[in-house]
């Protein structure tokens, strides 16, 4: 709230949680010098990493926070508000549209490169049968195959309204399938879920995985009670 972003920023959630795990935060000052010396110290305390070196109960933070205040002069008390860079968002070219980037593995050996592309492949291939939903080709989202650009420029890129990405993780006979649609103009999350298949018939599994998702999207994506992204 003092610095008008979050602590931590990234492609993706699981970035984003790596991060929380192994970097140190910057000073809130860095992004905002009005705020006062004490405030900023408070911040990095309850960003510690280690449960015993943040605050132990909420009246301890409570009672820092007042010991600033009565610290502070008159023109201490009111920090400057920091607003967010923001960055000239170009027209969706298709309001009802939506882009699948090529899956991720992320399982520990690196090896399923296959069914990562084939699960984009299907999903792409089943949610052009939706009507009236502009699905955007293979060929054109595979440049963003472990790109690090964000959702946002992606999005803005394809002139879409929403993207699908996604990750795979295989451990022993099991398999895992993670998915998030992400709504391009605000960065929000329009639906998630988790997919865990015991490893038989490779095929079979994307297949009906892709499916799931397919119809899961075809729901989200069409008009209930205003909501999701309008299909005409």
């Amino acid at each position: 709230m003092t610095t008008g972003r979050a602590p931590f920023e990234g492609d993706t959630v699981l970035s984003i949680a790596v991060k929380h795990k192994t970097e140190i935060p910057q000073n809130p000052q860095e992004f905002n010098p009005q705020i006062p010396d004490e405030l900023s110290r408070l911040i990095l305390k309850c960003l510690e990493k280690r449960k015993d070196d943040r605050f132990p109960s909420a009246e301890g933070l409570f009672s820092f926070l007042k010991d600033i205040e009565q610290g502070m002069t008159a023109a201490e008390s009111t920090i400057a508000k920091r607003e967010p860079e923001t960055t000239a968002i170009r027209e969706v070219k298709w309001k009802n549209s939506v882009a699948v980037l090529p899956f991720a593995d992320i399982s520990l050996n690196k090896d399923q490169g296959y069914f990562c592309d084939g699960m984009t492949d299907d999903i792409i291939t089943k949610l052009t049968k939706i009507p009236d939903l502009k699905v955007i080709s293979r060929t054109s989202v595979m440049r963003y195959k472990n790109t690090d650009k964000d959702i946002k420029e992606i999005g803005q890129d394809l002139g879409v309204a929403a993207i699908l990405e996604g990750s795979v993780q295989k451990a022993d006979n099991f398999i895992r399938v993670n998915v998030q649609l992400i709504n391009v103009e605000d960065g929000f999350h329009l639906w998630a879920e988790t997919y865990d298949r015991e490893l038989k018939n490779v095929f079979e599994i994307q297949s009906d995985i892709a499916a799931n998702i397919a119809g899961a999207l075809k729901e989200t994506l069409s008009p209930k009670d205003g909501a999701g992204i309008e299909i005409t």
